[in-house]
């Protein structure tokens, strides 16, 4: 059982895992964000290299706020409590829910706000979050999200509340009373060139079985962690709602989950990819907050159990087959770094490097694919 902290360490520079730009809006600004120094008042949350206790009981709350992601973390060791909040829904008024199930839960006080990576639909419903519940720290990756005004919101009212914000990088892990969580990406000096990549990836280990929270990664940072050192885990939140562009077939098999779950709703994009959920179940059964609705993980030291708020397992692929979109004709081009097809002639699409670039026959074949249409060029959706 893997049970021991790593001490912080130096990572090496990400040059090599540079990707090819996608759309406006999914692509993170070059400038990041210096990392300021621990204050007293958060010094609970310093790097620990100690073992994690026994008496904790950890329940991880996947919550279904639709095409989006939270999930709710409470940690119990005796007469404590812990709360985190990793990621806060979208815009469209998921955020009642999530503080509604947050004080259900107990929660008067979050400890600890992590916001993955900037996108709307982890972040919509932080302010809301914060204007209901005092928060005592944020985590972040430290990307400029300029291009995105529920980014600055979310910015401005952190500020406006002076609640300290942390940028971890992977190799460090924290003491989360009982609970060890480690930071598997973004590593220090990264130089993604996707939103998505820059997430904030957390190990939670408590028991023989971790929880491996993985935002939106994608491929370059999918890379980058499948040269850590972490083992096979039993509950991996899926990348990018089972998108695609989410799955780098070396990093699932070295997660090799016994149990997944994936956050998604009603989309136009093909999320999940009928092709990754194939994948998953090889190892285990797969959840989905749409057809299972929250999804609750209870763990102990020695134990593990995995409760939707609907009885049975999400369908296989095979059970959920649909008569299938008239093909509209292509063709029409991608990037395997990226969730996004295009005309051939879109300025985006001529940005795409020669290795990258994938060839769709039809807007059809691109959705079934996992990929949505660029909001430059317009191409058509099936």
């Amino acid at each position: 059982m893997w049970r021991h902290f790593r001490q912080v360490a130096t990572i090496l520079l990400m040059g090599t895992l540079v990707l090819a730009l996608g759309c406006g809006g999914h692509t993170a600004e070059t400038r990041v964000e210096s990392t300021p120094a621990r204050s007293e008042a958060i010094a609970p949350l310093t790097p620990s290299a100690q073992g994690t206790g026994s008496s904790a009981t950890l329940t991880a709350r996947f919550i279904n706020v639709g095409e989006a992601d939270s999930c709710i973390l409470k940690i119990s060791n005796g007469p404590q409590t812990f709360f985190a909040l990793v990621d806060t829904g979208g815009i469209k008024g998921t955020a009642p829910q999530v503080v509604s199930e947050l004080q259900g839960m107990g929660c008067g006080e979050l400890n600890v706000m992590v916001l993955t990576h900037p996108d709307a639909d982890h972040v919509g419903g932080a302010a809301s979050v914060m204007d209901s519940l005092k928060v005592d720290e944020v985590w972040d990756p430290g990307i400029d999200g300029s291009n995105s005004k529920t980014w600055q919101n979310v910015k401005a009212t952190i500020a406006a509340k002076g609640i300290p914000v942390e940028h971890p990088h992977a190799g460090e892990t924290f003491d989360w009373d009982g609970v060890a969580t480690e930071v598997l990406n973004p590593p220090a000096g990264a130089s993604y060139t996707e939103t998505n990549d820059w997430s904030l990836v957390l190990l939670e280990s408590l028991g023989s079985e971790d929880i491996l929270l993985a935002g939106d990664a994608q491929a370059a940072a999918q890379q980058f962690m499948a040269t850590e050192s972490f083992p096979a885990v039993g509950v991996f939140k899926v990348p990018h709602h089972g998108a695609n562009s989410g799955y780098y077939a070396p990093f699932f098999d070295k997660v090799h989950p016994a149990n997944s779950v994936i956050s998604v709703g009603p989309n136009s994009y093909g999320h999940p990819s009928a092709s990754v959920i194939a994948d998953l179940a090889a190892f285990g059964p797969v959840y989905r907050t749409d057809t299972n609705g929250d999804i609750t993980v209870t763990e102990t030291a020695n134990s593990l159990q995995v409760t939707p708020a609907a009885s049975a397992p999400a369908p296989t692929p095979a059970a959920q087959a649909s008569p299938a979109p008239a093909p509209v004709s292509g063709p029409f081009v991608g990037s395997v770094n990226s969730n996004i097809y295009h005309y051939p002639s879109c300025p985006w699409a001529q940005k795409i490097k020669p290795q990258n670039l994938i060839t769709f026959s039809s807007a059809q074949d691109a959705v079934i694919h996992g990929y949505r249409p660029c909001n430059v060029c317009n191409p058509p959706l099936p």
